[in-house]
């Protein structure tokens, strides 16, 4: 089945119709054949009197409109255009009416409100006396054409944007070798900065390139040889190695593929290359190289017996060590059976069943014979090597001799017991227990202190035994923190003698480790019956000073001189955090309370040397890590016989900080009145500066008025002429100059009295309105745009998309003498949590000398005959981007384009 006509053909048919259909009278039998023509045509037809009515009309043109033709007969063709359409429409009359033609795309509203693009061919049909009375038109429905154009438009667009997102150079080159699409990967490697300049002039079989081509037996390639010149012959290349040398002397390596396009018709039409750089590639194969000379270096000198053995026990390999371990040569014992070497044959068998049934053998021990007959033990570690199949190949092992380590274990065997016999003579209790909990060692006074005796450890008693049943759960979870890897652990318990009677204690437990591993625990524990009964005591001394002591709102604490805590009251428990029993018995440092522990070591000596009472400021540590400024005031006490410390503690904490925010707000005071200060007198400079340029600029208008009314006043006096028009337009001009100034005068005012009203701001959102803004007066102009995308910010919506107009716009205008130009948008991260947003063009540019100037009111860096403007714009945005704590400054070269920054700070 035959399908539709192409877009050329088309064209054609309808113009062979029109041109039938506006020939002269023709027999009747041909005008009724053109009429059934007509009718039954897919191409839509219609007459039209002058001002547009339909008169006569096929059911093709009825049909694509979503009508039937009885139901637009008398009907404008207005029905089939809506406002977008009208320029488009109105350009189309104008040329019928000038050449009595028109042939052209035009879009069509349908009933139901749809468009659609259509190809029209409209003639004037006029009377014998050669006078227009009507038109006749051929329309038809091009839409699954435009489908397939932007079908192909998006397919180039995306294989464009591949090549240009790929890092891997790719290029495209006509049958001639001409470029004609690469990548910006290809640029750096043709030498050139950008496509435009590669693209047109460049033949990549007729260039003289500043490299050369190698292949990898090191023959160099001439470009007739390469993959793309083959490619354009018809071949396929894939996967070809390339040294590439430059004239610089540097090196690098390609993996080229080339293939031929077809058209069609099976022509080659391009060859199409990719080369990505494999330069890293082959420094991974030379590092290979150079790693497997450094495993046979490492093989060869490794001190431990490295070996690969078979099945059957044949050892297939083994590393250059076993002659300094075993005293043998490796070439001797190389087809040996390893079983040979075992000093126990029974271990060999044991070892064998292990690597059968786990696959590994991690820290076997083995003893193996030496040529000289001595025994060797070692640490053998091996595991199986399994083919693809899951069968067992062989096995793979390492032998470590491990002999000065038995050596050094039968030492600290000999010196644990040294321990033990050492340990049963110390005055305090030593225990051992393994990881178990078992007990396996008590000393004399351990005996002594419980009532336990060695046949009770003998008999499997384990170290929970000897402590009343609720402190066994806390003493289990120690144990295990020990095992785990604490270092020392300090706990009180009760102990449970043998008679039942229990008596409290404190215990200091250590790690006992083997090999670095821990294997169990050891402890010293101390009686605690004497610091018991002193607290004791000490509770009953409490007792008669407890209404004044504890009733004192002033923090009280009574403490040895060594810093033991003996009695404190109330208001010294709630300052420092701690409940009392938490405190009494223990000392200061203990309970890491002064931040420095040397002042107070200082305070003591004071009192100690003097005799009174010393009073000083401290830092002092609360339990739950604040830390809290006191007047720490001490004395000397003479309590129970005993030379004690009585403290007070008054918390100057909250004081001292209402007397630092005090300071903090007169100083942020002084810095708001100096900020304040500053910014009038930036004021006053901006109102002298705004009356003189108010004074000068606006000036020079107001006179150039009066002085062109003089001159129409006297030309009228004379009669009007041509040049009075002329003073006319120049009053007229210089009139919208002044309105253009004082419109800018009162926006840079606004700017600096309106209210900032912050909110969330969608920097892209301002951009593109900015950009949409500027297409009225850059319609006919080349500007490619380089539009990033940009992160949101906090600040006024209003002023800050005044900016990014004020500031695009410039651009637009600055580089309306480029040919093409280009303009980008896009931002850096500035510090602390601020964004840097830019323009840039490539623009006239200016001097960098002439910065300062650019942010004045009415200052300018061109002359007006060149860029028009009022010279508030750029004055404006710094008063708006100052309004937002922000900063601008700009960045140029003359001819070269200039760059506009403005730095915004972060959420506030």
């Amino acid at each position: 089945m035959p399908g539709k006509p192409t877009y050329e053909e088309l064209e054609q048919r309808i113009k062979v119709l029109e041109a039938d259909t506006s020939k002269a009278a023709r027999p009747a039998d041909q005008a009724n054949l053109l009429t059934i023509a007509i009718g039954q045509s897919s191409i839509g037809f219609a007459v039209t009197d002058l001002d547009g009515n339909l008169q006569v009309l096929n059911n093709a043109f009825a049909e694509m409109h979503g009508y039937l033709p009885e139901e637009l007969v008398g009907k404008n063709l207005s029905i089939f255009h809506n406002e977008k359409q009208i320029p488009s429409v109105e350009e189309a009359n104008r040329q019928l009416k000038e050449n009595g033609i028109f042939s052209g795309e035009i879009w069509h509203v349908r009933r139901d409100g749809t468009v659609f693009p259509t190809l029209m061919n409209n003639s004037l049909v006029k009377d014998e006396n050669n006078k227009p009375v009507g038109m006749t038109g051929t329309i038809y429905d091009i839409t699954e054409q435009k489908k397939i154009e932007e079908k192909l438009i998006r397919t180039q667009t995306l294989f464009k944007s591949v090549m240009d997102q790929s890092p891997i150079p790719m290029a495209l080159a006509k049958i001639d070798g001409t470029l004609e699409v690469l990548n910006d990967a290809c640029l750096e490697i043709l030498g050139v900065e950008n496509e435009s300049e590669a693209k047109p002039g460049i033949n990549l079989l007729q260039i003289e390139p500043t490299w050369k081509n190698y292949d990898t037996d090191g023959n160099f390639v001439p470009i007739e040889n390469l993959p793309l010149a083959r490619a354009l012959q018809g071949e396929s290349t894939k996967g070809v190695e390339y040294r590439i040398v430059r004239q610089d002397g540097t090196e690098r390596w390609e993996l080229v593929d080339g293939v031929p396009v077809y058209d069609k018709d099976g022509n080659i039409i391009a060859g199409f290359i990719v080369f990505p750089d494999i330069t890293r590639l082959k420094l991974v194969e030379q590092a290979l190289k150079e790693s497997e000379k450094k495993y046979r270096t490492i093989f060869e000198n490794i001190q431990s017996i490295y070996a690969e053995v078979a099945l059957d026990s044949t050892l297939l390999e083994v590393s250059p060590s076993i002659e300094k371990i075993l005293g043998y040569k490796r070439d001797d014992v190389i087809g040996s059976s390893i079983s040979n070497f075992y000093a126990f044959p029974e271990k060999r068998e044991e070892f064998i069943k292990l690597i059968q049934k786990d696959g590994k053998v991690t820290d076997y021990e083995v003893v193996l014979k030496h040529k000289n007959g001595n025994h060797v033990t070692g640490s053998l570690t091996a595991y199986l090597v399994i083919e693809d199949t899951s069968e067992p190949l062989k096995v793979i092992s390492s032998f470590q001799d491990i002999s000065k380590r038995k050596r050094a274990e039968e030492k600290l065997r000999q010196s644990e017991d040294q321990f033990r016999e050492f340990a049963k003579i110390l005055p305090g209790l030593v225990y051992e227990i393994d990881d178990k909990g078992k007990l396996n060692f008590l000393n004399n006074l351990a005996f002594e202190l419980t009532g336990y005796t060695e046949e009770d450890i003998q008999k499997g008693m384990s170290g929970l035994d000897i402590l009343v049943p609720e402190d066994r759960d806390r003493a289990r979870e120690n144990i295990k923190k020990i095992l785990n890897g604490a270092d020392i652990l300090k706990n009180e318990y009760t102990v449970l003698r043998k008679d039942g009677k229990t008596f409290p204690v404190i215990e200091q437990a250590v790690p006992v480790k083997k090999h670095g591993r821990v294997i169990g625990q050891r402890g010293v524990v101390l009686d605690e019956r004497e610091r018991k009964r002193m607290q004791e005591e000490l509770r009953c001394s409490e007792e008669k000073f407890s209404k004044a002591f504890y009733s004192s709102p002033v923090p009280f604490a009574i403490t040895s001189l060594d810093g033991r805590m003996i009695n404190v009251n109330d208001s010294f428990c709630k300052a420092i955090e701690f409940p009392r029993e938490q405190l009494i018995g223990h000392t200061v440092l203990e309970l890491d309370l002064w931040v420095d522990p040397i002042q107070r070591a200082k305070m003591i000596k004071a009192i100690q040397d003097n005799e009174g009472n010393i009073e000083l400021e401290a830092k002092i540590r609360t339990k739950s890590g604040r830390i809290r400024t006191m007047i720490i005031s001490g004395q000397l006490q003479d309590i129970d016989g005993r030379k004690c410390l009585l403290t007070t503690a008054n918390d100057m904490t909250d004081r001292i900080a209402a007397q630092q925010e005090v300071l903090k707000l007169n100083i942020e005071l002084e810095q708001r009145v100096e900020k304040r200060t500053a910014q009038l007198l930036e004021a006053n400079k901006e109102i002298e500066a705004f009356a003189f340029s108010v004074s000068h600029d606006l000036r020079s208008p107001a006179r150039y008025i009066k002085d062109f009314a003089e001159f129409i006043k006297k030309d009228l006096a004379s009669g009007v002429n041509e040049r009075t028009f002329e003073n006319l337009d120049s009053i007229i001009k210089t009139s919208r100059k002044m309105t253009d100034l004082i419109d800018g005068l009162l926006k840079f005012s606004r700017a600096g009295r309106a209210k900032i009203k912050r909110k969330r701001v969608d920097m892209n959102l301002l951009v593109k309105s900015a950009v949409n803004e500027t297409e009225h007066y850059t319609a006919n102009r080349n500007i490619k745009w380089h539009i990033a995308e940009l992160p949101e910010t906090e600040g006024d919506l209003m002023l800050l998309s005044q900016v990014f107009f004020n500031l695009i716009s410039n651009a637009v205008k600055y580089t309306e003498k480029e040919k093409t130009a280009v303009i980008e948008t896009s931002f850096l991260p500035g510090d602390n949590n601020s964004t840097i947003y830019y323009v840039k063009d490539n623009g006239v540019g200016f001097k960098m000398k002439y910065a300062s100037k650019l942010f004045n009111v009415f200052q300018r860096l061109h002359n007006e005959n060149e860029f028009e403007g009022t010279g508030i714009g750029l004055a404006l945005t710094k008063r708006i981007i100052e309004r937002h704590d922000g900063k601008i400054w700009a960045e140029s070269e003359p001819g070269k384009g200039a760059t506009f920054f403005f730095e915004l700070p972060g959420k506030v």
